[in-house]
């Protein structure tokens, strides 16, 4: 049976401290390879050779070595120099003319097992460039747009080394068949405005590529829908009127755009206002997806809750109409009738929300009277009706 070959590798590592990090390299046969890098200082001066000694012990059979000397100057690490190793014990000089700090990589290679790769920790470099990252800032006051709309996009760049060399950018629309480059251009203020108009495509991205004195450069760019619908062109159902409850009362509408119902919470969100006491409320319906852009806001009704009316006595020629109260309202509209459907009415009004009943009088002898009521509830200029009552009928004396 082929026996499974394994790497012990152990990486041990001297700055401050020694680490130890073994593998194996066959089941009958475990040898211990050891990386020992050590630089002669833990700082050093730009122009001042960088030295560390290294040692590769306990490899049996072929290897093979290299090293990556990087050096960090501020924003990324540059490869500053590489090589061979050609002996397992030696010492690597580099001189960095740049940067604020230095690191080696060695790498071991080993035909019958894993690679070996290992970061010495970094070193510190005194009087030499620092540079300051790039920044770019983007935003819109829009995540998707309609086709045709202009798309806003408000940029920021700050950061970098001297003077920017070149701030270019690129308004992109992605659709079906590839891509459009619909906008192209430099700009010449690190604060300001992109505008551009995608005619078609599902998505746009505007990019920004900025490249500063030294050479560094960084590109940023932020996504925007495209082909979206406007919430403003939606059929919205009715809000009936909604009887008071005392807590915040939230009707839900029915959207729906050329012929298609959107639903809550994917395709748009609903928020309230004066949606408690009696009174006009509101609802505004915004978009909550890459489909659809722009809100719209309906009103309905919060009117007092329905009246119970009690009771009907009849007297000589008059009859007594009693109700239960609602504090809550400003008064009372009854109508009475002798037809069941109301078209021949009389109304009379009660404009004291504590009063219970009244006395409705010079009625016909025998006739058959219908009587419902409803409250009301002054805000502003405008009355609030509640539903009627329930109808009850009584025969006059």
């Amino acid at each position: 049976m082929k026996l499974m070959k394994r790497v012990l590798i152990t990486l041990m590592v001297f700055i401050l401290a020694t680490t130890t990090v073994p593998y194996s390299l066959a089941e009958e046969q475990t040898n211990t390879v050891t990386i020992t890098a050590r630089f002669t200082k833990s700082s050093f001066a730009i122009g001042e050779p960088v030295v560390c000694n290294y040692s590769i012990t306990g490899i049996t059979g072929e290897f093979y070595a290299s090293y990556h000397c990087m050096v960090f100057d501020g924003i990324e690490y540059w490869l500053e120099d590489s090589d061979w190793l050609d002996e397992a014990t030696g010492t690597i000089t580099f001189m960095p003319e740049y940067g604020s700090a230095a690191h080696i990589t060695f790498y071991v290679y080993n035909d019958d097992g894993p690679d070996c790769e290992f970061t010495t920790p970094d070193i510190t470099l005194t009087g030499g460039i620092s540079y300051t990252p790039i920044v770019v800032k983007m935003s819109s006051d829009k995540t998707a747009y309609q086709l045709g709309q202009t798309i806003t996009v408000n940029y920021q760049i700050s950061g970098g080394t001297g003077k920017y060399d070149s701030i270019e950018y690129y308004g992109i629309g992605y659709h079906e068949n590839g891509t459009d480059q619909i906008s192209y251009g430099t700009l010449t203020s690190p604060k300001g405005t992109i505008s551009y108009t995608p005619k078609r495509g599902y998505m746009s991205f505007c990019w920004i590529i900025v490249t500063d004195s030294v050479g560094h450069h960084i590109e940023e760019s932020i996504a925007l829908y495209l082909g979206v619908k406007s919430l403003k062109k939606a059929t919205v159902s009715v809000i009936a009127d909604q009887a008071y409850t005392g807590k915040a009362i939230q009707p839900k509408p029915t959207i729906t755009i050329d012929g298609k119902t959107l639903r809550e919470g994917r395709d748009y969100k609903l928020t309230y206002k004066n949606n408690k006491d009696i009174g006009t409320a509101t609802v505004t319906i915004k978009a909550n997806s890459e489909n659809y852009v722009d809100s719209i806001s309906k009103t309905f009704k919060i009117i007092p809750k329905k009246v119970t009316l009690s009771s009907l006595k009849p007297g000589s020629k008059k009859m007594t109409v009693k109700w239960k109260k609602d504090s809550k309202v400003t008064g009372y509209q009854i109508q009475y009738s002798t037809k069941k459907d109301f078209k021949s009415k009389k109304s009379i009004t009660v404009k004291d929300s504590k009063t219970i009943k009244t006395e409705i009088k010079k009625l016909t002898k025998g006739k058959t009277y219908y009587v419902r009521i409803r409250s009301y509830k002054t805000v502003g200029k405008e009355k609030f009706y509640s539903a009627w009552s329930t109808v009850l009928k009584v025969k006059i004396k």
